[in-house]
């Protein structure tokens, strides 16, 4: 059974230090979003591939799509764009995010878009985010595709990696950092293809920072901030 947004995420503002207002504020845009869809389900019903929804229900689907829109838009806007412009107010923000029309594609699964999450700007140098998110703690650490990961390198795009459970985060430069892990089929994702980061690659890249801290100093120089 999925819980509230509200009551899921009350906690964020101060385990993450951000504005609690735009948080709420955030999570009661997606609870009348998720209202709506429910409503539009009805109506419209749901005629993607099988292989997008697993084994959850069409309600179970729409509810996870825009869980996961809801915490794009916190990290992005609550999170990460204050640290950024504290740090140099000059930075040009901008919030892309995969879908960031937040219309629910019940149809044609090639209208889901793979754009990075925010891009910011200083002194005419481009830096590409996406988000990664991990919502159950793995001790032996976490996969990512393949596709995702080359596209990622081809196009210069830094991973931002959010435990959401321990409130901790990681950066990954993807040009300089992955190129020494071979990807290998992963059982669990049905034999795909998957780049494999464990905790022992975390800490050579610059170890785990807390969510409710300044971005440290090593992640400031990786992101060319200091």
């Amino acid at each position: 059974m999925r819980s509230n947004f509200s009551t899921k995420y009350n906690q964020i503002p101060i385990l993450w230090g951000i504005d609690k207002d735009l948080v709420f504020y955030i999570i009661r845009r997606y609870e009348k979003l998720y209202i709506q869809e429910l409503e539009n389900l009805k109506t419209e019903g749901m005629k993607l591939p099988k292989y997008f929804k697993d084994i959850r229900t069409d309600e179970e689907y729409i509810y996870d799509i825009i869980d996961g829109w809801l915490m794009e838009d916190i990290i992005c806007d609550a999170w990460l764009r204050p640290r950024l412009i504290e740090i140099n107010s000059n930075i040009e923000i901008k919030v892309m995010g995969t879908n960031r029309d937040r219309v629910i594609q019940k149809y044609n699964p090639y209208s889901i878009t793979t754009n990075p999450d925010l891009i910011f700007t200083l002194n005419g140098s481009e830096t590409k985010i996406e988000l990664q998110m991990a919502r159950r703690i793995l001790n032996n650490g976490y996969d990512m595709k393949e596709a995702k990961v080359n596209r990622a390198i081809e196009n210069g795009t830094y991973f931002l990696w959010i435990l959401i459970p321990t409130n901790e985060y990681f950066i990954i430069n993807t040009k300089k950092e992955i190129i020494n892990i071979t990807p290998a089929p992963n059982p669990s994702w049905g034999g795909k293809s998957v780049y494999h980061i464990d905790y022992n690659f975390i800490n050579r890249i610059g170890g785990l920072g807390n969510m409710k801290s300044k971005l440290n100093d090593f992640y400031l120089t990786k992101l060319g901030l200091k």
